[in-house]
C-alpha cells in the first residue's frame, strides 16, 4: 500500500491546488493532509490535526538550537514535520508501506505507483533505495518507509543531542560563519547526512533524469526558479513544453527532452502553480486573495530582500 501525505499549516492557495493535482493523478491512493483548522476544507484528502501527533516534536522544541537566517518558528517546524509524520504513523498502523510526501508548493503529473515503479496492486517489482528524494537533500518530492523515517528522526534529534551528531552539527555551523554563507543548518542537512553518512549508496537523487519503463528520461524538479542543466526561458524559470499534459525541459548539454514527473514551485512562483493546472484565478480556493496581495507586493519588495542578502553575505 502507498499513501501521499501532505503537512500544512494555514490555508492557501496552493495546498489546494496541490493536493487536487496529486488526486487527479492518483484516484485510487490515499491522500493526508496534517493540519489545521483553518484548511479542514481541502478536497481530496483526509484531513487530521497536526497537533494530535506533536509529542515528539515538542521534546524537540526543548533542546533545538536555532542557526538559520530564516525565522526560528519556521525552520523549527521544517524539523519538527517529520517527527509528527513519524508519530501519524505509528498511531494510524492502517497506512503501512511506502509513503510519499509532498511540499505544498509542488505538483505531480505522474502515477506515484510509476514513480516508485510499482507493480499494480502496489507491490515491489525490484529492491528499492531506502530513501527518494532530490539531491540527496531537498524534500520537496519524497518516498520512504517508516523504518526509514524513525531513522531519520533518530538523526535530526541526535544534532541537539548525541555527541557525534552533535559535533557534526558545530562544525557545519563553524564552517557556514567562516564562509559567510547566507544559508543556515536546516532539516535539509539531516536528510543528506542520512544519505551520505547513515545509508551511503541506498538512496536515490531523483531529479536525476532517468529511463523509465518506456525508455523516456524522466525525473523530478528541485525548483523551478533554478536550471538544474535545463534550458531556461527569459523570466527565470526552467523553460517547460507539454506533450499530452505532461511538462517536458530541454537539457542543456545535449539537447535531450526529459519529462518532469513533478515541478517544485518554491518561493515567489506559486502563482504559476494555478496556470500549469489551467486552473483561473477566480476558482483559487483557499485564502488565495490574501496569497495574491502578498505575491504582488513580493514583486516590488524582492530588489530589496536581494540588497540584504548580499549585504548579509558580506558581513
Amino acid at each position: 500500500m502507498t499513501t501521499i501525505i501532505y503537512l500544512h499549516r494555514g490555508n492557501p492557495f496552493f495546498l489546494h491546488l496541490s493536493i487536487e493535482q496529486a488526486h487527479k493523478q492518483n484516484p485510487d491512493i490515499p491522500i493526508i493532509l496534517l493540519g489545521d483548522e483553518t484548511n479542514k476544507d481541502v478536497r481530496f484528502a483526509q484531513h487530521f490535526m497536526l497537533t494530535d501527533y506533536m509529542d515528539r516534536a515538542s521534546e524537540l522544541a526543548k533542546v533545538y538550537r536555532h542557526a538559520s537566517p530564516n525565522g526560528y518558528d519556521y525552520e523549527l517546524f521544517c524539523f519538527q514535520r517529520w517527527l509528527i509524520i513519524w508519530e501519524f504513523m505509528q498511531k494510524n498502523p492502517s497506512f503501512e508501506g511506502r509513503f510519499a510526501y509532498f511540499d505544498s508548493d509542488t505538483l505531480l503529473f505522474d502515477g506515484v505507483r510509476d514513480c516508485l515503479g510499482l507493480g499494480e496492486n502496489g507491490t515491489e517489482e525490484k529492491p528499492m533505495p531506502r530513501l527518494l528524494l532530490e539531491n540527496n537533500l531537498c524534500p520537496a518530492f519524497s518516498f520512504f518507509d517508516h523504518g526509514t523515517l524513525g531513522e531519520i528522526c533518530r538523526v535530526i534529534e541526535g544534532f541537539y543531542t548525541d555527541p557525534k551528531l552533535m559535533q557534526y552539527w558545530t562544525d557545519f555551523v563553524s564552517k557556514t560563519e567562516e564562509n559567510k554563507a547566507v544559508h543556515g543548518f536546516s532539516d535539509m542537512y539531516a536528510l543528506e547526512y542520512y544519505c551520505l553518512h547513515e545509508h551511503p549508496g541506498e538512496t536515490r537523487s531523483i531529479d536525476l533524469p532517468t529511463a523509465d519503463e518506456a525508455g523516456e528520461l524522466a525525473c523530478f524538479d528541485q525548483n523551478i526558479c533554478l536550471s538544474d542543466g535545463f534550458v531556461m526561458n527569459d523570466k527565470g524559470q526552467k523553460a517547460f513544453t507539454w506533450r499530452n499534459g505532461k511538462p517536458y525541459a530541454r537539457l542543456q548539454s545535449t539537447g535531450q527532452d526529459v519529462r518532469f514527473r513533478g515541478i517544485h514551485f518554491q518561493g515567489k512562483s506559486k502563482f504559476l502553480m494555478a496556470p500549469y493546472t489551467h486552473t483561473p484565478i477566480y476558482r483559487l480556493k483557499g485564502h488565495w486573495v490574501m496569497d495574491y496581495i502578498k505575491y504582488l507586493l513580493r514583486r516590488f519588495t524582492w530588489i530589496t530582500k536581494l540588497k540584504k542578502t548580499l549585504s548579509f553575505a558580506s558581513n
